[in-house]
Formats: C-alpha cells, sequence, structure tokens
C-alpha cells in the first residue's frame, strides 16, 4: 500500500499520519549508551591512504534535543549532532577539515548522510539529504572545506578528554534529573578520543548516543562529488551506496567494485561466518550483538544472487544498546524504492473469493480453521532466538494475533526446533518425556509412520508426517499457555486436542488433562485419567515359510486372509518390527491372498514374523478445560498420554490442537514437508491418509502455497483434488504464491497460479508482485530472509500481509472501502466519517481486522480511494 490520496486538500493529513508510523530498517540505537565498535583491522585500507568515502542511511525516530554522537572512525572521522545540525571532523595524517552542516536530524525522517575524504587534495566535504513532506521531495545541502594543518586553526585543536560520564544528578531547580548536568567541565569538540576502528553510537564520554536508525553504511575506496550524492539522494535504493555507477553523470561511484565495506544492510536468522547459529542470529526486534552483524568486506557484484556474501556475519568488538529494525515493520513509510521481481510478476489476485476466506480481512465469525500448505516454508519451526516459528501460518498469527483464538495440528515432535508454536512453546521449557520417539527422521522400518499425516520439517523423512511413537509404558506430555496479545487467556475456557492413530497392534492410550506451570515439572491432574483402545486388529498371520513376497510390494501368502483393501499391514516383530504400510489391493486365487502394498516396506519381513491386518484411522482426544482462577500460576494447559504396559507397538501421535472455543477467532495450521514439493508429498503418503487427514482437521480455508522440488506446477491440480476429497464441498482452497529466492523465480510457477486459478474454481493471490517485497536483495535488507530459500518469522508475516491485501480486495474491493459513508461517492466526507468512527473505536473503522486502531488503518482507506477509479 502506498501513503497517497486523491484530494489534494488531504495531503497534510496524510503525510502526519504516515510520519507517526514510519517504516524502518537497520539497527536502532535504544540507549544513550548504545555502541557498536569495529577493529581498525577489520577495516579498509583506503581509510589509511586518506581516499575514501562513506554514506549511510539515517532515520531519526525522534528530534535530536541535545549534542549526541553519531559515529566516528578513530583518528580519521568524528560526527556529532546538536539540535541544529551536524558536526564532521575529518582528519587525514597531520591535517584536519571540520565540516558543519546546519540541518538537523528530523523526526519522522529519513536523511542521507555522505562524507567524502581526499587526502592528496587536503580536501573534505559532508552532504545531508532530508526527506521531505512526504516519501518524495526532501533537500540535500553540503558543506566543503580544506583539511588545515592540526594546530594551524584554533578551532581543530584536540579535544582534552573528558574524565568521565556524566553524572547525573538532581538539578538545582528541583528533583527532576538534568542528563545534561556533569561534574566536568565541557569541552570544545574535537577528535574522537577513542581512536580505534568504526564506532556507531557513543564514542566520546560525556554525550549519549543519537537515538536513530542506521540502514547500509557503506564505505568506499575513493571520494566522492556532488552528482554521486545526488545519484544517491535521487535512486531512494537502500544499496546505492554500495551499487550505485554514477560516472555517466559526472559522478566517481564506479558501482559495488568500489565499495569495500557495508554493512546494517542486512539481518537473518541463519547466516553464513563463524558462530553457533543461536549466537550469529539477527532478526527484526532483536537485539545487535557482538557475533551477529552482518559485514561485506570485499566488493561482490550485487546482481549475483548466488553470492552468499550478502548474508556472512564478521565478530565486531562490541555491540550494545541496539535492535535490529526494518524497513517495513510500519509497512508503508515508502520511502524506498524497492527493486521489483526480476520477471513481469504477477500482481493483481484472481477471484471470486469465498466468505469464509473474507472472513480474513472481514473478521472472523465462530470460529474459522486455516489450513496453510506448501515445502518448508509452509512447515519450518522456530529457528532460535526468533519469537515465533517461520511457516506461513505464523505469518497469519503475527498478524492477526488479537483475532488467533489457537492452532491446529501442531506437529507432535517436540525434540527438534519447532520451539516457539503459538501457545505450545518449547524453546523455554521442554515437557517431560519417557520413552518417545521421534520418527520423522528416521530411516528404519519405523519410519513408514510418517506416511500418514503432514507437516515434517526434515526433507529426509519417508513421508509428510511428523509421527511421534509413544512406547509401552512411555509417557508424552504437551501444554500450552496463554498467549498475549490473542484469545488465548488462561482465564477463559480451552480446549485441547491430540490426534492419535487407531491402527492393528497399537496399545491402548491412557490420557488424563492436567495443568502446570509451563512445560515441564508436576502437572495437577484436572480430570479422571481415561483409557482409549486404538488395536483395530481383524487379522493376525505368522509368515509361513510358504508365503512370499514377489517383490518388495506384493505378498502372496497361502490360504484366504480377510485382508481388505486400505487396511494397514503391521509388522509386530523380528527384523522389520515397527514397519507398515497400507494395503492397496487383494485378490483371492487357488486358495492364497495376494496382498498388494502402497508403498515398500521398511524393512521386509522374514519368516516367522507376526503380520496384523486392520482399518486404521485418526482419532481426536479432546478436553475441555475451564479458566484457570485469578492468581494461580499453573496457566499451561494441556494432556499426560501415556502408552499402556503390554507387548504392543505404543501408541502413534500425530499432532496437538488447542482453541478457545465460543468465540469469533480464527486457528491457524501448518501442513507439507520440508524439501519436497506436492508430487513426491502425494507419492509418499499413504492412499486415503492425507485425505484422512484434512477432513480430521475440519479445514474450512486451505491456504495452498507453492512446493515445488520435483514437482511441475500442474501438481497445484494434483494436491487440489486430494484437498477437495477431503475438504468436502463447503471448504474453500485459495491458491497463493509467495516471492522470489536467491537462486531461481519460479516464474513458471507464479504464472501457473494466475493463468490456471479461475480453471481451477479457487482464488488467488499473489504476493510476489507485491512492490514492498521486491527481489531478494531487497528482502533481504527489510530482514525478511532466513537464508537463499526460507523466510525468517518477519518475512511469513510481510507474506500474509501481502496475501491478506489481495484477500481484501477481493473480498470488498477498492471502491467499497473508500465509500465509507456509503453515498455512492467517493470524498473527504468518507475520510471525515471515518475517523469519526475510528476515534470511536467502533468495528467497522477497524479496516485491517487486526482487532486494533492504529494508522494502518487509516492507511487502508487513503490505498483503497487512490485506487477507486
Amino acid at each position: 500500500m502506498r501513503c497517497l490520496s486523491r484530494f489534494a486538500h488531504l495531503l497534510g493529513l496524510v503525510i502526519a499520519l504516515c510520519l507517526e508510523f514510519p517504516a524502518l530498517g537497520g539497527v536502532q540505537v535504544v540507549r544513550p549508551d548504545a555502541r557498536l565498535a569495529i577493529a581498525s583491522e577489520e577495516l579498509p585500507e583506503a581509510l589509511a591512504r586518506g581516499e575514501w568515502s562513506l554514506l549511510v542511511w539515517i532515520y531519526a525516530p525522534e528530534e535530536v534535543r541535545e549534542p549526541s554522537t553519531l559515529l566516528s572512525i578513530g583518528g580519521r572521522l568524528d560526527v556529532r549532532a546538536d539540535s541544529a545540525g551536524l558536526d564532521v571532523w575529518v582528519t587525514h595524517l597531520s591535517h584536519r577539515a571540520r565540516l558543519r552542516v546546519d540541518s538537523a536530524l528530523q523526526a519522522g525522517r529519513w536523511h542521507l548522510l555522505a562524507i567524502s575524504a581526499d587526502g592528496r587534495a587536503r580536501r573534505a566535504s559532508v552532504w545531508l539529504g532530508t526527506q521531505g513532506a512526504g516519501p518524495a521531495g526532501g533537500v540535500l545541502v553540503e558543506d566543503r572545506g580544506r583539511m588545515l594543518r592540526i594546530g594551524s586553526d584554533p578551532g581543530l585543536e584536540a579535544a582534552v578528554p573528558v574524565a568521565s560520564d556524566p553524572v547525573l544528578e538532581p538539578s538545582a531547580t528541583g528533583s527532576r534529573l538534568n542528563l545534561m548536568e556533569r561534574r566536568e567541565p565541557a569541552v570544545r569538540p574535537g577528535l574522537s578520543v577513542d581512536r580505534d576502528g568504526l564506532v556507531v553510537g557513543k564514542f566520546e564520554p560525556g554525550l549519549p548516543a543519537a537515538r536513530v536508525v542506521y540502514q547500509a553504511l557503506a564505505i568506499r575506496d575513493h571520494a566522492i562529488n556532488g552528482a554521486d550524492v545526488a545519484g544517491v539522494w535521487q535512486s531512494r535504493w537502500v544499496y546505492a551506496g554500495h551499487s550505485l555507477d554514477a560516472t555517466a553523470d559526472g559522478g566517481r561511484m564506479n558501482g559495488w567494485r568500489g565499495c569495500v565495506f557495508l554493512t546494517f544492510h542486512a539481518m537473518s536468522p541463519d547466516p553464513h561466518g563463524p558462530g553457533f547459529v543461536e549466537h550469529k542470529a539477527s532478526y527484526v526486534g532483536g537485539p545487535v550483538l557482538a557475533g551477529n552483524v552482518i559485514i561485506v568486506d570485499r566488493p561482490v557484484e550485487l546482481v549475483s544472487s548466488r553470492s552468499a556474501s550478502f548474508l556472512i556475519v564478521h565478530p565486531v568488538r562490541e555491540a550494545r544498546g541496539m535492535v535490529y529494525r526494518s524497513r517495513l515493520e510500519a509497512e508503508l513509510d515508502g520511502f524506498f524504492a524497492i527493486d521489483p521481481a526480476p520477471f513481469a510478476a504477477p500482481e493483481s489476485p484472481v477471484g471470486p473469493i469465498g466468505d469464509k476466506a473474507a472472513m480474513l480481512v472481514r473478521g472472523p465469525q465462530g470460529l474459522v480453521r486455516v489450513m496453510v500448505s506448501a515445502n518448508s516454508r509452509g512447515v519450518r519451526g522456530t529457528l532460535g532466538p526468533q519469537p515465533w516459528p517461520e511457516n506461513f501460518a505464523h505469518g497469519f498469527v503475527q498478524e492477526l494475533l488479537p483475532q488467533t483464538a489457537g492452532v491446529m495440528m501442531r506437529p507432535s515432535a517436540i525434540l527438534d526446533n519447532r520451539g516457539g508454536w503459538f501457545g505450545m512453546d518449547t524453546s523455554v521449557s521442554s515437557p517431560d518425556t519417557t520413552l518417545v520417539r521421534p520418527l520423522h527422521a528416521r530411516t528404519d522400518a519405523w519410519a513408514d509412520w510418517t506416511r500418514f499425516g503432514s507437516g515434517t520439517i526434515p526433507g529426509a523423512s519417508r513421508g509428510p508426517g511428523p509421527a511421534t511413537s509413544i512406547s509401552p509404558n512411555g509417557v508424552y506430555r504437551l501444554r500450552c499457555g496463554p498467549v498475549d496479545g490473542s484469545l488465548l487467556v488462561a482465564g477463559e475456557p480451552m480446549v485441547f486436542r491430540s490426534t492419535v492413530l487407531a491402527f492393528p497392534g497399537s496399545s491402548d492410550l491412557v490420557w488424563e488433562p492436567e495443568r502446570g506451570v509451563l512445560q515441564h515439572g508436576p502437572g495437577l491432574p484436572v480430570g479422571d485419567a481415561q483409557t482409549l483402545p486404538l488395536d483395530t486388529t481383524r487379522v493376525v498371520h505368522a509368515l509361513g515359510a510358504q508365503d512370499v513376497f514377489l517383490n518388495d510390494r506384493d505378498l502372496l501368502i497361502v490360504g484366504v486372509l480377510d485382508v481388505r483393501v486400505g487396511d494397514a499391514m503391521v509388522v509386530m516383530d523380528g527384523p522389520a518390527w515397527g514397519a507398515v504400510s497400507v494395503v492397496s489391493a487383494v485378490n483371492f486365487a487357488g486358495g492364497t491372498t495376494l496382498v498388494s502394498l502402497s508403498h515398500p516396506l521398511g524393512v521386509q519381513p522374514v519368516e516367522g514374523s507376526e503380520l496384523r491386518f486392520g482399518s486404521w484411522r485418526f482419532i481426536a482426544v479432546d478436553h475441555r478445560f475451564e479458566g484457570v482462577p485469578a492468581g494461580d500460576d499453573r496457566t499451561w494447559r494441556g494432556q499426560v498420554l501415556r502408552a499402556a504396559d503390554d507387548d504392543k507397538l505404543g501408541v502413534m501421535l500425530y499432532a496437538a490442537s488447542v482453541w478457545r472455543p465460543d468465540v469469533d477467532g480464527f486457528i491457524f495450521g501448518s501442513a507439507g514437508q520440508s524439501g519436497t514439493g506436492y508430487t513426491p508429498q502425494l507419492e509418499s503418503t499413504f492412499p486415503g491418509a492425507l485425505v484422512a487427514w484434512v477432513e480430521h482437521a475440519g479445514v474450512d480455508v486451505w491456504i495452498q502455497g507453492l512446493a515445488q522440488q520435483r514437482s511441475q506446477p500442474s501438481a497445484m491440480w494434483d494436491y487440489l483434488d486430494v484437498l477437495r476429497d477431503g475438504l468436502g464441498a463447503d471448504a474453500e482452497v485459495v491458491w497463493a504464491s509467495d516471492a522470489v529466492h536467491a537462486h531461481t523465480t519460479h516464474s513458471a510457477w507464479h504464472q501457473f497460479v494466475r493463468d490456471s486459478a479461475a480453471a481451477a474454481g479457487v482464488a488467488a493471490i499473489f504476493a510476489v508482485g507485491e512492490p514492498r517485497l521486491g527481489s531478494f536483495f531487497e528482502q533481504a535488507a527489510s530482514g525478511m530472509r532466513t537464508d537463499d530459500a526460507h523466510y525468517s518469522s518477519f518475512g511469513s508475516r510481510v507474506i500474509a500481509q501481502a496475501w491478506l491485501e489481495q484477500i481484501r480486495e477481493l473480498a470488498v474491493g477498492y471502491c467499497d472501502i473508500a465509500d465509507y459513508d456509503g453515498d455512492g461517492e467517493v470524498s473527504v466526507f468518507d475520510l471525515l466519517a471515518f475517523q469519526t468512527d475510528w476515534e470511536a473505536r467502533l468495528p467497522r473503522a477497524d479496516l485491517d481486522g487486526d482487532g486494533q486502531f492504529l494508522i494502518f488503518d487509516f492507511l487502508v482507506l487513503l490505498t483503497a480511494t487512490d485506487n477507486c477509479p
């Protein structure tokens, strides 16, 4: 969306609204002692030669009301800010220049700071661009000066170091702290005391760090001129300081080859470089640490999307008091130009949209179950220390948190990186389990059970189901805690559901509901233990000497057995113990039974092995909890599942679901398999398993994303057919394309979705053509990427925002939104009527459907106004 309006007399209001919630990017100073220091040996040699330039984008969330420090390069550069402008000191060897920009950093505006040093010519220059009223326009001011010999001018004398930082004391006139009061006398600004390396933030005792945001700080190996800076400023491109070639326009910038240092240009939860993932991870809202700063320290061609160098961390000397921010956080500032996807990406949604899918923007009526499927982008868990999982479903959870009542079909595995799943977070406190085995990463006979269900992360899994085995006498515990900002609160009722499989050879399930403080530790039972038989055995057969496997799928048994198509065949002992497959055909002839299996067994049974045949089905184990009494800290509610102590296979657990009943809210779930497209997902699953899983989930709306590996775009049709078998006539499917990645655009898939959706009878929505997303590198600059192929949790939220915007376009229509007062005309009176309702917090004024009344509701109306013919 854009902060635009067709009404010229509303422009001032629109600008004020846009600036109130600006887009951020890079790293933000949040404490007066904030400081990021990069050792001098990590910096380019051009600084020592005295031929260099520095460019950095700066956003000022608030006015700079007192003298503050911005950045320093020890012995070469100091930049300070005050309420009237900037002081810049540039030094080379024994010469120094003092430059002054009489233009202050303005609140709610983006700025470009550019500094050039030419040691041989003894010249230095500084430029400051300031965003104008709105995303366009602005001014660019300049100061130039000669480098004079230190000592030849009193104004170039080095500062006397202050002994210590200011001591905060009550002022003489009252009890309010005076932040500018100090015991040491003030000194004239001069060369920084800290002479080692690049320091961003606080570099001088006695002065706080300016509370600004830094984006894409570039150091080049040559001096620049006004034409260069004008080109960078006019480009509104975050990477311009690194990649702009201005030589044809009278400039000196030669593109990426002259940029020898770049930082604050990207963040990634899983970057390249030294260190453990959790230590080098950077994510939107997370802290800037000494080990998670991404730096490009050699020329790397920007257009080469296969270059990993743009996501490499380089440990820095010191980092404190800063957090990572994205220019997309406030969504719609629109200051930076973003390179679009590198092909003619679909931009307009394909309708019509169903009534239930439209509730994603109109608001839920009752409980609305929404499933989102894809490959790894649909099922990824939390790559710590991000607060949310990276899958698309949790993108919707983040965006629609005030309306989220729960999640469904959370994968049962709790021993991998699924972590902070909504409500059922296992990243802080791990559940107590005994004799529990996740099967999705196994390669033996037991891995066959992953052919039931969906939602598996590891690409090595034999099938798309996250099966977990609770061995006989084993215990599995999972609880759900309240989620701040959502509908799932401790004081209200909650339903907890475990999804288990009934099959031949299953142990009985013994379960009880309980409450506890977190995931682990003793629980308080809130109901009697119950026993649920799950064994569906109809036929037991010991493999005889005359029984023979004709091949890996056909078993000829001497005798006539009551085996039926669709039965599960389970091996109960021997080397194939735990293997399972599903009967796809049965033929009786001459007193024999020919059993054909849908998939080969993980291990073939031998003579004497016991085989069991019988039906299989998913079973829901539900418990409704009442609200937790006030003052009781045992707010985590869930189930304890036990497999009976017997000689059977135990209990197979596939998922947990949780929701608050009796409210209007969304329940989100994820489906798919990591590293696996729709064709192998369908081929690897047991016949009828996905249909049964879908039917069991009770989905109202299915968002079918892309899953390309070893698949053609037509696999969207194939998966859709299976979904319709399980969903029934009332459910709705929406095809959804995400965005381009580092190594491929998947343009054929995006175009197939656009061209085939109408024939398939589904709506189609596209993030790939959303201007805010753009190319892979633009996404990296916005904090959307974990790596070349995956989104961060924040990235999944941005994808969800783009999808919801297109659903809104289909569900409501721009002119319907713009004509807020319903008089048949789009005019200033619509804005006035909306503002009245918005200030009164009336539900109809919550235009973005997030349950809150924020600036984004205004932006929905303004965008609709601009797009209404």
